[in-house]
């Protein structure tokens, strides 16, 4: 197939953003978008909202259709409700591209795998999968490992985002062949900047402040410690959920106001400024994948400090930041002093080109075309 022809590829989103979710899933917004390089992409996505309601977008070559439907808690009805709403995604979306696709990408296979295998099966067409959670890092239920199996033995590839979920995925039986795509990076957006001369140094932390994943008690409880120590740092913690918890724990433990601020969802824009103003940013999880503000961070050339857990030691190393073993307070504590002491260890720049040669939108594009260009892909269990 030659560059100028185009493939229409369905992409089946089981977290993908909408109106009441606005970052849910953006790390595959992201990868459709540079999918889209050359390819037509049109995602669907189901989702519980406080109404029914279709919503469609369209930017550059990819097209966006997620059908919410009404929240119910009689789990039978949720359940119909949430098969309709696909079903509707799925006609909404062969409207728009005026036929069948060429090819299905399921992101995210629990619990979207149900509808997903069943659609490629009935309209034979080549199915996909790009994987992005940590639920594998702990034991299946006996549900959902028979929905990993099931899903993935009609597929043609499984694209984990690190090796060491495609090592966890393996583990759990799965045998078709696997292709590691890692998440995609701005680089145009997430690029050094010249930060202020003035004020204080700023750590800086994003997530969804989930405490059993984040460990945000940890990270503050290091801070606390840290700020009993030294002033002239302060940290800011920036989150689309709520972060009440959070900040009342902060005000528990006796942490000042003027030491750390939370802000709720920000327009990426103002994600990335942060990320170039900040002396470092801190990632205490106690389980992850490979997440994208941590590219994102060194891309902006700003240090992390991370937990080595999942697939994050892949890719971060000594010229881009510290890994520490989860729940080490001690290491964490260490590690911020001497982070904001020496600076001058990490080379802005030379962060970024190490992000732009692979995770920038081209080098992901040219991996999504390689994969949709396979004819006959062999079912094998080696990573590639």
């Amino acid at each position: 197939m030659s560059r100028q022809e185009r493939k229409k590829i369905l992409w089946i989103a089981g977290w993908y953003p909408s109106r009441h979710r606005p970052a849910l899933g953006n790390f595959i917004q992201r990868h459709a978008q540079a999918a889209s390089s050359f390819h037509d992409i049109y995602v669907v996505h189901a989702t519980a909202s406080d109404r029914n309601e279709i919503e469609i977008q369209q930017e550059g070559k990819v097209t966006s259709v997620v059908v919410c439907f009404r929240k119910i808690n009689i789990l039978p009805l949720k359940y119909w409700r949430w098969k309709q709403a696909w079903r509707k995604a799925f006609k909404k979306a062969e409207e728009l591209m005026g036929r069948k696709p060429d090819a299905v990408h399921l992101h995210i296979i629990i619990p979207a795998g149900i509808v997903a295998s069943a659609y490629a099966a009935e309209t034979a067409i080549p199915l996909y999968i790009t994987e992005h959670s940590t639920r594998y890092q702990k034991k299946l239920s006996l549900w959902e490992s028979a929905m990993l199996k099931k899903t993935c033995k009609n597929a043609a590839v499984v694209c984990p985002v690190t090796n060491q979920l495609g090592n966890s995925l393996q583990q759990a039986g799965i045998q078709t062949a696997m292709k590691v795509i890692p998440n995609v990076v701005n680089t145009e957006l997430f690029k050094p900047a010249a930060k202020s001369s003035t004020g204080k140094k700023k750590i800086l932390h994003v997530s969804t402040l989930n405490e059993q994943q984040k460990n945000i008690s940890g990270m503050l409880r290091v801070i606390k410690k840290l700020s009993e120590q030294r002033n002239d740092f302060e940290m800011e913690i920036i989150s689309e959920y709520d972060y009440s918890e959070a900040a009342h724990y902060a005000e528990t433990i006796g942490l000042k106001k003027e030491i750390i601020r939370f802000n709720g969802l920000q327009p990426i824009e103002k994600v990335a400024h942060a990320m170039q103003q900040a002396s470092v940013f801190v990632l205490f999880s106690n389980k992850e994948n490979l997440p994208c503000v941590l590219l994102e961070s060194v891309s902006c050339g700003t240090p992390v400090i991370s937990t080595s857990v999942g697939g994050i030691s892949e890719w971060i190393n000594e010229s881009c930041g510290v890994l520490i073993d989860k729940g080490d307070e001690e290491a964490l504590h260490k590690s911020l002093n001497v982070v904001l002491d020496q600076p001058e260890r990490f080379n802005a720049e030379r962060m970024h080109q190490y992000i732009k040669t692979h995770f920038s939108p081209e080098k992901i594009a040219e991996q999504f075309y390689s994969l949709y260009s396979i004819a006959e892909p062999k079912r094998t269990p080696a990573l590639e």
